[in-house]
C-alpha cells in the first residue's frame, strides 16, 4: 500500500508541474516523440557517415547501427513523408547486401511518393527486382519510366530500351522454366514485350 501511495503522489506531481508550465500530458508526449524522431535521424545518418568516411578501414557495426537507426525513425509518425528520410535508408541495406530489405523498402517510397524519387532511384529499383528474379515488378518500373519519365541522366532512351528488352528476356525464360515445372500461364512476359514493341 506503501509503494502505490508513494507511485500515485509522484504522478500527481508529475501532473501538477504540467499543469503550472501549462502543458497538458499530451502536449508533453508529443514534444518527446518529435524529440525522438529527430534523435533517430541524426544517430542513424552519424553512424552513416561515419561508415562512409573510414573507408577501407570502416567498421561494419556503423553500418548495421544505421540501417537499425533508420527503422527507428522511419517507425515514428513525424519521419513517415520524409521522402529524403526514405531514400537515405536504403544506402546501409545495400551496402549490408540486404537487397531484398532494400527493394522492399524502395518500392514502398516509388510507390507511396512517386513525384520526389529521382529517376536513378527508380531505375536502381527496376535493377533490384530484376536481379531478384522479380521480373513483373522490374518490368512495370522500367515500362512507366520508358514511356511517360524517361530515363536517369545517364542513361539514353535506347540504352534504357535494351535493359527492358533484357529483363523481358530473363522474365521470360523464367516463366517458361515455371511453365515447365508447374504447366503455369507463359503468356505475361511475352504479351508485355509485345505491348512494349
Amino acid at each position: 500500500a506503501g509503494e502505490e501511495k508513494g507511485s500515485s503522489s509522484t504522478e500527481s506531481l508529475l501532473e501538477s508541474a504540467i499543469a503550472m508550465l501549462g502543458e497538458s500530458k499530451e502536449d508533453l508526449d508529443t514534444r518527446k516523440s518529435a524529440a525522438d524522431a529527430k534523435y533517430w535521424v541524426k544517430l542513424a545518418d552519424a553512424h552513416w557517415r561515419a561508415w562512409e568516411s573510414a573507408g577501407l578501414t570502416a567498421d561494419g557495426a556503423h553500418l548495421v547501427r544505421s540501417a537499425e537507426a533508420f527503422q527507428q525513425a522511419l517507425n515514428c509518425f513525424e519521419n513517415l513523408q520524409d521522402a529524403g528520410l526514405w531514400l537515405r535508408s536504403v544506402k546501409p541495406l545495400e551496402a549490408l547486401g540486404q537487397y531484398r530489405q532494400a527493394a522492399q523498402v524502395m518500392g514502398a517510397v516509388v510507390g507511396n511518393m512517386p513525384s520526389l524519387v529521382p529517376a536513378d532511384f527508380k531505375f536502381r529499383t527496376a535493377m533490384y527486382f530484376a536481379t531478384l528474379g522479380l521480373y513483373e515488378q522490374a518490368h512495370s518500373y522500367l515500362f512507366h519510366q520508358f514511356t511517360v519519365e524517361g530515363p536517369p541522366k545517364s542513361l539514353s532512351q535506347e540504352d534504357l530500351l535494351f535493359v527492358m528488352a533484357r529483363v523481358y528476356e530473363k522474365w521470360d525464360e523464367q516463366v517458361e522454366a515455371d511453365g515447365q515445372m508447374g504447366g503455369g500461364d507463359t503468356t505475361n512476359a511475352s504479351e508485355a514485350a509485345k505491348t512494349a514493341g
